[in-house]
C-alpha cells in the first residue's frame, strides 16, 4: 500500500478502491469503458489517511489506517496520484468496516 500525498482536512478520510480485474477468470479482456464505470461505482476499499478528526463522536468503531472498509457509491472527491486512485470522502460515507 503506497501512502498518498494527501493531508486530508476537517472530518475527511482517503480511501484507496479496490481495482477492477481487466480480465474475467475465462480470459476475456474487459472493455476501458465497462472497467471506468465499475471502477466509480466500487464501494470496497481501503482506508489510507485520515483527518485528526475523522470518526470523533463514533461511539462505536471507527476505522483505521489499513482496514478495508466499504463505502456509499458516487460520494467524495476522486484524486489521481500518478497511476493510483483514490477518494477523499467524509468520514460519516464509510458505512462499514470489514474483517478479515
Amino acid at each position: 500500500m503506497k501512502k498518498p500525498k494527501i493531508i486530508p482536512l476537517e472530518y475527511k478520510v482517503v480511501v484507496q478502491p479496490v481495482k477492477v480485474e481487466e480480465k474475467t477468470a475465462g480470459g476475456i479482456i474487459i472493455p476501458d469503458t465497462a472497467r471506468d464505470k465499475e471502477q466509480a461505482a466500487a464501494m470496497e476499499g481501503m482506508l489510507v489517511a485520515k483527518s485528526p478528526y475523522a470518526f470523533q463522536g463514533f461511539e462505536n468503531a471507527a476505522a483505521e489506517i489499513g482496514q478495508r472498509v466499504l463505502f456509499s457509491k458516487y460520494v467524495g472527491q476522486l484524486h489521481v496520484e500518478g497511476d493510483e486512485q483514490y477518494r477523499i470522502l467524509n468520514d460519516k460515507d464509510i458505512i462499514a468496516i470489514l474483517e478479515d
